[in-house]
């Protein structure tokens, strides 16, 4: 007896209405390019801290096989204690071996006394399989088309002899990863999680977990999510936001994603927690066109280009929740509300500003204005209004928001002091001289 130790590419139909990307949905015909029924799992991650649990997208489902709800990093994993099924969202084969709520957490010390008390009990339970079985895991309940991720992980912190242990997780047609039960093989050791990405084929996804040096060891599973990841900017093939180019996560074009879902995001990373590749970005011409457009930026800075005057488009809202930079340089059109809760928007000019929307600006949120010599940018005046009477038409700061000032088109004088009680930033890498009384 065991011990249990363990671009989506499409055929579309793009209609082109008042020069800007309007998406026929019902044309949407799903072809199998980029990752589509299969999942390609990314690199094996030692646990750490609570920030490993992934929060990027829509949250569809999380479990732990510890019978405990718990919440972590704001995800909330429902308790499970089956080896077969997770409601109707996790269909599972193979474990054979009784669930454990809490074995894999029952050793002391190490990374493992460092974790927070939830993400513990996450972890301290899993299904596991006698010997070399292969368990199987269907993802359940999901939007054909749509692009997701999915975060697995496996932990076990005793020592049990110090011996290396470790499971396969693999995707048919996708690749396989190897995932450590313990990363010292000492009592207090973690285990590992991966993130793996995928565009739904169907309602269904599987994925195996296969114990190496299966005759000693058993296959298991401790902890999963599913995100639909849908919509969130990676800029794999250039800066260009326009219908064709395959820049949003999985590969998907800007017209097939604007078909599966009212909004788009731009992030730290792509859906798949893969970094960036290209933050500066331009609008094409005709501009783009959805519900919201969402900066969670924190660490990557993005700007964004127009390559004609409609840029962000139609009733398109803006929200910026990142601590991050967005600064928008080109023209822009949308007529929806535009929200600065973190970070900061900077308009390199007056155009960048749409003369359809307010910007309205949190306690945490900074606005930033472009300021120099270039006909069109914003004046000492206006950078005066906004920042000492939040007067400046277009703009609405809460009495603690911050303001920036962009001189990255040419040195600035500020003439006009600067007497509200508010933050000063300094952007751009020109000259920025204060002549006033400033308080």
């Amino acid at each position: 007896m065991n011990t249990p130790h363990n671009i989506l590419s499409g055929s579309v139909a793009a209609l082109l209405r008042k020069s800007h990307l309007a998406i026929a949905a019902a044309s949407l015909c799903f072809a199998a390019t980029g990752y589509s029924q299969n999942i390609t799992f990314g690199p094996a991650t030692t646990i750490a801290g609570d920030t490993d649990v992934f929060t990027l997208g829509v949250f569809n489902y999380a479990y732990d096989l510890s019978n405990s709800a718990q919440t972590v990093n704001g995800v909330s994993f429902a308790a499970g204690a089956s080896t077969t099924n997770l409601g109707s969202d996790v269909t599972m084969t193979g474990f054979d071996g009784p669930n454990n709520g809490s074995a894999f957490g029952s050793a002391g010390g190490g990374t493992w006394s460092g974790l927070s008390a939830p993400y513990r009990a996450v972890l301290q339970g899993g299904n596991y399989t006698n010997g070399g079985t292969t368990a199987t895991v269907n993802l359940n309940n999901l939007t054909t088309g749509h692009v997701y991720a999915t975060q697995v992980w496996v932990n076990d912190n005793r020592n049990l002899g110090g011996v290396n242990r470790s499971e396969v997780i693999s995707s048919s047609g996708g690749n396989s990863i190897g995932l450590d039960y313990n990363n010292t093989n000492v009592d207090g050791g973690v285990g590992q999680f991966t993130i793996g990405g995928f565009t739904a084929g169907g309602t269904s996804q599987a994925f195996t977990l296969l114990a190496n040096n299966a005759g000693s060891q058993s296959s298991q599973l401790n902890a999963l999510q599913v995100r639909d990841v849908t919509g969130i900017w990676s800029g794999a093939t250039n800066g260009a936001w326009d219908g064709g180019t395959a820049n949003f996560t999985g590969g998907q074009i800007f017209a097939t994603v604007s078909g599966l879902t009212t909004s788009v995001s731009f992030a730290d990373t792509d859906g798949f927690k893969n970094a960036v590749t290209n933050s500066n970005i331009t609008v094409a011409a005709g501009g783009a066109s959805i519900g919201t457009v969402n900066f969670l930026n924190n660490a990557v800075n993005y700007t964004f280009n127009s390559a004609d005057a409609n840029g962000i488009t139609g009733g398109s809202i803006v929200n910026k929740t990142g601590t991050g930079t967005v600064i928008f340089k080109g023209a822009n059109t949308y007529t929806g509300a535009t929200s600065v809760n973190n970070g900061i928007l900077t308009f390199g000019n007056t155009a960048a500003r749409s003369s359809g929307t307010t910007v309205t600006t949190a306690a945490t949120g900074t606005v930033g204005l472009g300021v120099g010599a270039v006909s069109g940018d914003y004046s000492d005046a206006d950078v005066a209004a906004l920042f000492n009477t939040n007067t400046l038409a277009g703009f609405n700061l809460n009495a603690a928001s911050g303001v920036a000032i962009d001189t990255t088109a040419g040195n600035f004088t500020q003439s006009t002091a600067l007497t509200a009680a508010r933050a000063l930033t300094k952007l751009g890498n020109n000259t920025l001289t204060l002549t006033g009384a400033n308080t």
